[in-house]
């Protein structure tokens, strides 16, 4: 009889453990794995957020710089002259567009966009700062010598450098007038 007694008792203590009725909230293991998973998503959305602010600046002033590179090896081994002008369209957009004559007007379907309206470009030179904008055409036009490969005078200006900012970034891509050559240099 004893042995009989004991089966009914582990019988009943195995039905109440699988029984479902008794299980219904999380474990802690759960809640903790629940809680670091969203704590992650949102330090990765946070840093997400924070670093696409500079993102905009830094790409427009690499594409800049590559396409600059990009003329400077055109004019120097084609037949014909060239221009990098950098321009806004009414949106506000920045674009930027090769062309064989300096005064030639650009639209956004001339070029390439380079930048949003978050962004300001300026072109340096010695004595003056031009700030590329839709309103009175102010742009910014570049070429460099057949021969040398030196920046020369485009539309009566020699830039020394463009500036590329938004709210918390600047970016200068710094112009060597007699040897063509072309940096970006991190300001603030």
């Amino acid at each position: 009889m004893g042995k009989r007694i004991r089966k009914v008792k582990l019988k009943k203590f195995c039905q109440c453990e699988t029984d479902g009725s008794s299980n219904k909230g999380f474990s802690l293991i759960e809640i903790l794995m629940a809680i670091s998973i969203l704590a992650l998503l949102v330090v990765a959305t946070t840093f997400q957020i924070v670093t696409s602010k500079y993102v905009d600046a830094e790409r427009c002033s690499r594409c800049i710089e590559q396409n600059m590179s990009q003329l400077r090896l055109n004019v120097m081994s084609s037949k014909t002259q060239s221009y990098l002008i950098l321009y806004q369209i009414e949106d506000g957009s920045y674009y930027m567009a090769v062309t064989e004559t300096p005064d030639a007007v650009c639209t956004s379907a001339d070029g390439i966009k380079i930048g949003s309206s978050k962004i300001g470009i300026t072109g340096k030179t010695g004595s003056e700062a031009i700030d590329v904008s839709y309103t009175g055409n102010k742009r910014i036009v570049i070429t460099f010598h057949k021969s040398s490969g030196a920046f020369v005078a485009a539309g009566g200006q020699v830039f020394q450098a463009i500036e590329v900012t938004n709210s918390d970034k600047k970016l200068c891509i710094y112009l060597v007038k007699e040897t063509g050559k072309h940096y970006v240099k991190q300001v603030y």
